[in-house]
C-alpha cells in the first residue's frame, strides 16, 4: 500500500473523529471500515489511489453531525467566519486550470487531503496560485473548513501552530503567492461598500455652511473665551461644550439653549436657529454634564 493511500486513511479517521460524536469503542471499527476500503482501492489497480476516489469516501459532516455538532456549525456559520462545506464536485475536479498542480504538491513540505483535493479542484482563482481561495470563502488547507476570513481563523485555531501562526506563515508552509487573500472576494467587497456608505453618512452629517456663518459662528466663540477645540462635535453641533452651549446668534453662555432664545432672541425659534447655523435637528438643550 502506497504511503499516500496510508496518509488518506489516517486524515479521514481523524477528519471523521473531529468533526462527529462517536463512542470511543466503535473508533476500531472506523479504522478498520476506511483502511479496508482504502486498501481495496490501492490494490485494485496498479496506480496510486486516485485522489478523487478517496475524497468520495468521505460523508459529509453536516449530514452525519449530532445535533450538538449541527448547532456549534450553525453557530459559527452565523458568526459570519465559517460558512456551509462546499459540496466536492468530481465531474468539474481535475479540470485544466492552467495551475501545475503536481509541481506545486511537490514543493509542500507536508501534504495532506486538504491540499491533495483543492489542487485539482475548477477552480478559476488557481491560474494565480490561489489554492483553496474562491469568490465567497476559503478553504483552509490545514484543516479543510471553508471560511470567509482566513485570518481570523487561523488566529483563532492556529495561533501556535507554525503553519498558520499568521498569514504570512500560512503563505510561506504552503507555498502560496504573496497576494493570496486574507478573506473571500465577496466578504471584502461588502465590507468596502459598508465602509464607503459610512464615510457618505458622515460626509451628509456634517453640513457644508457659508463662510459668513462660520464666521459668525467663530466670533460667538471668541465672544464667549470659549475654545472652538472644546466643542462636542463642532460640526453637526458647534457651540455645544461639556458644561455650557454657546449661542451661537450673540455669543453669551448659557445652560439651556431653547429657554436663552425664548428670553434674548424672541424673534428666532429653535428650528430656525437650527437651520440658520445647519446645526443637527437632534441639537441638545442642555450642554453635555447638565443633561
Amino acid at each position: 500500500m502506497t504511503s499516500f493511500a496510508m496518509k488518506i486513511a489516517s486524515e479521514m479517521v481523524l477528519n471523521q473523529i473531529r468533526n462527529n460524536k462517536i463512542d470511543p469503542k466503535d473508533i476500531p471499527d472506523l479504522i478498520e471500515s476506511i483502511f479496508s476500503r482504502i486498501v481495496a482501492l490501492d490494490s485494485s489497480s496498479a496506480e496510486p489511489v486516485p485522489e478523487q476516489e478517496a475524497m468520495n469516501l468521505f460523508v459529509n459532516k453536516s449530514d452525519t453531525a449530532s445535533s450538538g455538532a449541527k448547532a456549534k456549525l450553525a453557530a459559527e456559520n452565523a458568526s459570519g467566519l465559517i460558512v456551509a462545506d462546499p459540496p466536492f464536485d468530481a465531474d468539474t475536479a481535475g479540470a485544466d486550470t492552467g495551475f501545475d498542480a503536481p509541481g506545486w504538491l511537490n514543493s509542500l513540505p507536508e501534504r495532506n487531503i486538504y491540499t491533495d483535493s483543492e489542487a485539482y479542484r475548477a477552480n478559476p482563482n488557481l491560474k494565480k496560485g490561489w489554492v483553496g481561495a474562491y469568490d465567497n470563502y476559503i478553504i483552509c488547507l490545514i484543516d479543510g473548513k471553508p471560511v470567509r476570513i482566513l485570518t481570523s481563523h487561523l488566529k483563532r485555531y492556529y495561533k501556535d501552530d507554525p503553519r498558520g501562526a499568521s498569514l504570512s506563515a500560512y503563505r510561506a508552509y504552503f507555498r502560496l503567492p504573496p497576494d493570496y487573500p486574507a478573506s473571500a472576494k465577496e466578504f471584502q467587497e461588502k465590507k468596502s461598500k459598508s465602509i464607503e456608505n459610512s464615510h457618505k453618512k458622515e460626509d451628509r452629517g456634517s453640513p457644508i455652511r457659508a463662510d459668513d456663518v462660520n464666521d459668525q459662528i467663530l466670533a460667538s466663540l471668541n465672544k464667549a473665551e470659549a475654545d472652538p477645540h472644546n466643542q462636542i462635535k463642532a460640526s453637526t453641533c458647534p457651540g455645544l461644550f461639556s458644561d455650557f452651549i454657546v449661542c451661537l446668534e450673540c455669543g453669551s453662555r448659557t445652560t439651556d439653549i431653547f429657554s436663552h432664545l425664548e428670553k434674548s432672541h424672541e424673534n428666532i425659534s429653535i428650528s430656525k436657529y437650527i437651520k440658520k447655523f445647519s446645526l443637527s435637528s437632534r441639537y441638545p438643550r442642555y450642554p453635555r454634564k447638565v443633561r
